[in-house]
């Protein structure tokens, strides 16, 4: 998972989220957590903070490398 992913959140999987930030040193469970910002139809720019435990990446951003 990284920024720019395109995700679901279960078990709702109500919309889609896009993951904003990567909450270094920050875990749930052991899961990695993750601020992901809701898409327009589901709330213009609600960030929620999210284990990946519970998120479906549903289209992966492309890895945009530092020239």
């Amino acid at each position: 998972m990284k920024v720019g992913d395109l995700v679901k959140v279960h078990p709702a999987c109500a919309g889609y989220y896009i993951v904003v930030a990567q909450m270094g040193g920050y875990f749930s469970g052991g899961y990695q957590m993750w601020r992901i910002c809701g898409s327009y139809e589901y709330g213009d720019n609600m960030t929620i903070d999210m284990s990946e435990k519970w998120m479906e990446i549903v289209s992966s951003s492309p890895h945009l490398e530092k020239s």
